[in-house]
């Protein structure tokens, strides 16, 4: 087997040309799986529709995105296709009404993708035989999914009960112009709301994920005394609110762009990196509601970023996906990138969101080809499950 990546981008104002604009320059013989990433500034119904136009009968599927990544960078209110073409195995599948049961949404997207792979040598953990369960070095996993709608961490769980740990599982959730009112899967060339979509390829060459953030703890460290979901509630028996205001200034506890540098960090026995959790909503009550679950009683570090460290971590976030894959520079065909909307926020830079992503290419090599976007929430892999990150750059890569 072996598998070849091309990208295409549009910038077109009109969505129906811009899908076949961008889509045209990935179409080859064996296309078998095409991702797509979009602005909500498209009609992305008129823009899949063009998509599939030009690629005709293969699976279609992304997310709408804050901002698009390819090859050449990256761009905003553009759409990009990526086409992944060659002697390769691709299961594809959704899971709908994320808001009244996500658990359930979760494990049927992810039990309908491996019931599409043509292969049977493949057993994740509910389907596991007599002779056992075993990694598959060999293929990957991608998820996206509405993160607005239902629990993003009960769909989480569905995936992971039914593929058990191993697998390289990277993803994003979909975000839209940073107004947090519509986001938007795709699935075979039609769009959805409160949904998820998974993918499983198989693609005949080594796969690895790779993540890093570049926040580190301050030494300032609690115990979530009360929270409520994403909602913390209190940290040390205070609001969240008065804790950075005695630490940081009353000023910068409740502006958004200094709690986009200073969130909080979670971190288990045994992990290298801490898990983030961002501020992204301030309640009346002084507690911070965050883009993912805080369990209660768990201990929080004030976690703080600088751009500097940040720029720092896409390469090793790129360095961790080599050694996982067992890859070295210039072996890797192609690399989806998934990234945050809070570190393009952070960078406010045109010239450092790209320096991000250059980083990423430098340490692959030149010629790997790059695809991806910019979200609101990260999946990579922890402890061999698919885990929910923020403000994180986690990548997929491919080896030729």
């Amino acid at each position: 087997m072996s598998m070849e990546l091309k990208v295409g981008k549009s910038d077109k104002s009109r969505s129906l040309e811009a899908g076949r604009e961008a889509a045209e320059k990935v179409v080859s013989e064996d296309l078998k799986l095409v991702y797509v990433f979009a602005s909500t500034d498209h009609e992305l119904p008129e823009l899949l529709e063009g998509v599939e136009e030009k690629v005709g009968d293969v699976p279609v599927v992304g997310c709408s995105s804050k901002v698009e990544v390819g090859t050449y960078g990256f761009s905003r209110g553009t759409a990009v296709v990526g086409g992944f073409s060659g002697d390769i195995d691709v299961g594809v599948g959704i899971g709908k009404n994320l808001e009244k049961d996500s658990y359930s949404a979760g494990k049927k997207a992810i039990k309908d993708a491996f019931d599409d792979l043509e292969s049977e040598e493949v057993t994740p953990y509910t389907k596991r035989k007599d002779d056992g369960w075993k990694n598959s070095r060999d293929l990957f996993v991608n998820i996206f999914a509405d993160p607005l709608k239902g629990s993003g961490r009960k769909m989480l769980d569905g995936i992971n009960d039914f593929m058990g740990p191993g697998f390289s599982t990277t993803g994003e959730f979909a975000a839209d112009d940073m107004e947090f009112k519509k986001t938007f899967v795709f699935h075979d060339g039609e769009v959805y709301e409160g949904s998820v979509v998974c993918t499983v390829v198989k693609t005949g060459s080594r796969v690895g994920a790779g993540s890093a953030h570049g926040f580190r703890p301050t030494p300032n460290e609690y115990r979530v005394t009360e929270s409520e979901g994403a909602r913390v509630k209190k940290i040390g028996g205070k609001t969240p609110k008065e804790v950075y205001g005695d630490i940081f200034g009353e000023e910068k506890a409740e502006d958004p762009g200094f709690l986009l540098m200073a969130p909080f960090g979670m971190k288990e026995e045994g992990e290298d990196e801490y898990t983030i959790r961002v501020t992204l909503d301030i309640d009346d009550e002084g507690g911070y509601v965050c883009g993912a679950e805080v369990p209660q009683h768990r201990k929080v570090h004030l976690m703080m970023g600088e751009k500097k460290s940040l720029l720092e971590a896409s390469k090793k976030a790129a360095e961790n996906a080599l050694d996982n894959a067992g890859l070295e520079k210039g072996d890797v065909e192609a690399c989806i990138l998934f990234s945050c909307v809070g570190r393009d926020a952070i960078y406010n830079d045109e010239k450092l969101t790209d320096e991000e992503i250059e980083n990423v290419r430098e340490t692959l090599g030149k010629d790997t080809q790059i695809v991806g976007l910019y979200g609101f929430g990260q999946i990579a892999p922890k402890k061999g499950f698919a885990d929910f990150k923020e403000e994180t750059l986690s990548l997929q890569i491919i080896g030729k």
